[in-house]
């Protein structure tokens, strides 16, 4: 599953590993167990960098796991290349796509740190979107609407 923060990959995500029986990892998780910090952590210590290096580990290592696995990416790791080439090499790549107001809805009722929305989060949700839509929209087999959606609904699509 890939998508913009804020759209619901962890949530859908273990609601479709549920439903199918699979085991649901999400990249941030790995990232966390791999450094022994959050994201929010590592990227305030250690920086962007080191937190997208960190992060390909987790996607590539995934990408070998020889078993049924729903996998949500962080909204960032289509931006690398190796990234992109090892999601699309396991077979289904779903976006979950929302619009603007969805996005910023979501963001300003979750609790956790989102340093690259820090700030001004409607200007750094714009530069994002722009950022990243192209990406997602090239590497999804399949693309799933949320706006006005509950996450069992999103999963159902799926």
């Amino acid at each position: 599953m890939v998508g913009m923060p804020g759209v619901g990959k962890t949530t859908v995500g273990g609601a479709l590993a549920r439903r199918l029986g699979w085991r649901f990892v999400d990249t941030d998780d790995v990232v966390a167990a791999a450094t022994g910090r959050d994201v929010a952590e590592l990227i305030a210590t250690d920086g962007i960098g080191e937190f997208r290096s960190a992060e390909r580990a987790a996607v590539g290592a995934l990408a070998s796991v020889d078993e049924d696995v729903v996998i949500a990416v962080g909204g960032g790791a289509v931006l690398d290349a190796d990234n992109r080439a090892a999601l699309a090499a396991l077979g289904r790549v779903v976006w979950l796509r929302a619009g603007r107001a969805t996005l910023l809805a979501h963001i300003a009722s979750d609790d956790r740190e989102r340093p690259l929305l820090a700030g001004d989060v409607e200007a750094a949700l714009d530069r994002l979107l722009e950022e990243r839509s192209e990406l997602y929209a090239t590497l999804a087999t399949t693309v799933v609407d949320i706006d006005d959606r509950t996450p069992d609904d999103a999963a159902n699509e799926v």
